[in-house]
């Protein structure tokens, strides 16, 4: 899930003496396509709009990616559970991805 990435490149992070958005780029256009996708729930429209911001990024050399971590995660039908993660208040959390797994939740059901 690329929307628990937002954070990291929004400008609303990127000023003050310590930031999240480490190399303080703000782009607005961007800003308005990180937020939108975050609106709908339409994933193809979700993808191009991680394209867009994928793209802005190459081309403005905010970030210079040097490695890439490589990581699989599967699982089966009768795998339940696997992003079951809920805040104090009861509500979902993002499927916390990115290579980390916490299985604490899950179980194996027919299948």
């Amino acid at each position: 899930e690329p929307d628990n990435e937002v954070v990291w490149l929004e400008c609303a992070t990127a000023e003050g003496f310590i930031t999240l958005n480490w190399v303080r780029w703000c782009s607005p256009e961007r800003d308005e396509l990180l937020y939108a996708q975050r609106a709908t729930d339409d994933l193809d429209a979700r993808v191009e709009m991680w394209r867009e911001i994928q793209a802005e990024m190459n081309e403005s050399y905010a970030y210079i990616f040097t490695t890439h971590a490589n990581w699989t995660i599967g699982f089966g039908d009768q795998v339940n559970n696997l992003c079951g993660q809920t805040g104090p208040d009861g509500e979902t959390l993002f499927c916390n991805d990115q290579g980390r797994m916490f299985f604490h939740n899950v179980w194996l059901g027919e299948g």
